[in-house]
């Protein structure tokens, strides 16, 4: 999915994109993935519950900065990737993918 995105940066732009997915085997098991701040959640009694974890720049700040990259709570008071991304992990965004983690 990020290949394409990224190949298609020209047509479509430079953004990018996060993602959350689910799928159901056999009636039985069911597997979550997710990408940046899309977040999976589930009902039980009326109560939510979160079943992913947001890929948060805070959280992932060493291993930007071991890539060249910097996390920064400026301007504002959400942590970004080079003080531009939202999120540590996403599709596309090819002027930052070097220092985001990779999926």
């Amino acid at each position: 999915m990020d290949t394409n995105i990224l190949e298609q940066a020209i047509d479509l732009g430079k953004g990018g994109s996060t993602a959350v997915t689910a799928i159901l085997i056999n009636c039985q098991k069911l597997v979550i993935a997710n990408v940046g701040d899309s977040r999976a959640v589930i009902s039980k009694n009326d109560v939510a519950k979160q079943l992913s974890v947001d890929h948060e720049p805070a959280s992932e700040r060493e291993s930007i900065e071991n890539r060249g990259g910097f996390v920064s709570n400026f301007p504002g008071d959400v942590a970004r990737v080079d003080g531009q991304l939202a999120v540590a992990r996403a599709f596309g965004d090819k002027s930052l993918k070097k220092h985001r983690s990779q999926m």
